[in-house]
């Protein structure tokens, strides 16, 4: 089937929602929400961490122990697939160099005449060490 128009179908559920159907797109996807993000985009999840925090603070809600939220909801298996995608498509942009954040990526992969490569990323300027030119250029400043 081709989609000619744009049209707004409701979706069931006590959360309900609007799902557009437009053209030009095959697949869903979403746009900034990273694998650590994607628990706070489910309601039953947030209400359930609200009530009883999980034991840690960087639990999935998968099978740690002492999860507050468990599995006995309406929409964990899409839950559990839209993880699994998020954290496939964050690992393949890790491996290509191409997702670089504060938190993240202090490596990136690196085509050579030997093959591939890993490159580690060195750390900012701000936090290295001057070096020793630099450093008699900064003395000899200081006496004139």
């Amino acid at each position: 089937q081709t989609t000619r128009t744009v049209s707004l179908i409701p979706l069931p559920g006590e959360g309900g929602g609007l799902l557009a159907d437009t053209p030009g797109f095959s697949k869903a996807t979403l746009k900034n929400v990273r694998s650590i993000e994607l628990a706070n985009c489910f309601p039953e999840i947030r209400m359930a961490v609200e009530k009883n925090p999980c034991k840690f603070s960087d639990c999935k809600h998968l099978d740690e122990p002492d999860c507050s939220v468990g599995r006995d909801w309406e929409r964990y298996e899409q839950y559990v697939n839209l993880l699994d995608e998020l954290e496939e498509e964050e690992e393949l942009m890790r491996k290509k160099g191409k997702f670089r954040t504060a938190a993240e990526a202090t490596e990136k992969a690196k085509d050579s005449a030997k093959g591939k490569r890993t490159e580690f990323k060195l750390k900012s300027k701000r936090y290295r060490k001057e070096n020793r030119k630099t450093a008699r250029q900064n003395i000899g400043d200081e006496f004139m």
